[in-house]
């Protein structure tokens, strides 16, 4: 059975600083929120040029919302 990648969304850099400037939360706040380091939140926050960067997997993006109650629509 092949799994259709196209329906799993990972958020860019700039979405995921987005999320957390709206809750109001420094990186340290989200990587204590989000159950995860300091250096993994900068790593999702860097640009994709960087060589530094990592992506969001899809369910953390998920997870990551819904622990802050993020009303946006984009859950996709």
């Amino acid at each position: 059975m092949s799994v259709d990648r196209r329906a799993f969304y990972q958020p860019l850099p700039e979405e995921v600083v987005a999320l957390r400037e709206r809750h109001n939360l420094t990186q340290t706040d989200a990587a204590e929120r989000w159950m995860t380091t300091i250096n993994t939140v900068k790593k999702w926050e860097s640009p994709l040029e960087s060589g530094n960067s990592r992506r969001v997997h899809p369910l953390m993006w998920w997870a990551m919302r819904r622990i802050l109650g993020d009303k946006a629509r984009r859950f996709s």
